[in-house]
């Protein structure tokens, strides 16, 4: 394959994980008012914001570079966009929904797995390079290796195997989410409080 049909091939599946957070769960998540994809919204916002902090793979991207552009720029906006709609109120959040959450986050984690696998024979198979001339690895959810990011290797350090090493985030992302509900709810009682103000004015 042509180094450019590499590069654009590379670029299609980063933007199919980016169409599936800002084209379909965020719009969902706010139409809906479902507290359950609230949630998960929430905490995948959080996992674009390690990926944004800790992921030591990207750091020597240069900046002016279509890499820094498919990498950084949507990672941002998963970041930004849930919690801009958070503290605006557009996103409903109910720690009641985490075990809900975790098992539709360990789901979706474990097709992105089997996907990776599959991506990852078809890559070898037809040689297609990454952006360093190196033949490339999809690893998505970083199901198959932490990459070198900080975090997710003390996980590997728990369980030294691919896919089954990040079931250690499971208390992580409880704790997480019990955090955002700690916040979350004195705001939320405090607008329903203005609420019953307001009817009662106007009664």
């Amino acid at each position: 394959m042509a180094k450019s049909g590499a590069a654009g091939f590379m670029l299609a599946i980063r933007w199919v994980g980016v169409m599936l957070i800002n084209a379909l769960l965020l719009p969902a998540t706010v139409l809906s008012k479902n507290r359950a994809l609230g949630s998960l919204t929430l905490l995948w916002c959080l996992g674009a914001a390690l990926a944004l902090i800790v992921n030591t793979g990207q750091a020597e991207v240069l900046i002016p570079s279509t890499t820094f552009f498919f990498f950084y720029i949507p990672h941002t906006l998963e970041v930004a966009v849930p919690v801009l709609l958070f503290t605006t109120g557009q996103i409903r959040f109910d720690f009641r929904t985490t075990p809900l959450t975790v098992a539709l986050t360990m789901g979706i984690y474990t097709a992105v797995h089997f996907a990776n696998l599959a991506l990852n024979r078809y890559v070898q198979a037809n040689g297609i390079l990454n952006y360093f001339g190196e033949i490339a690895q999809i690893n998505y959810m970083y199901s198959l290796s932490p990459e070198g990011n900080p975090l997710l290797e003390l996980f590997w350090r728990i369980i030294p195997h691919p896919y089954w090493y990040m079931y250690g985030a499971i208390p992580l992302i409880v704790l997480y989410l019990g955090l955002i509900w700690c916040i979350a709810k004195p705001a939320a009682r405090r607008n329903r409080g203005k609420t019953e103000d307001e009817l009662a004015t106007v009664k």
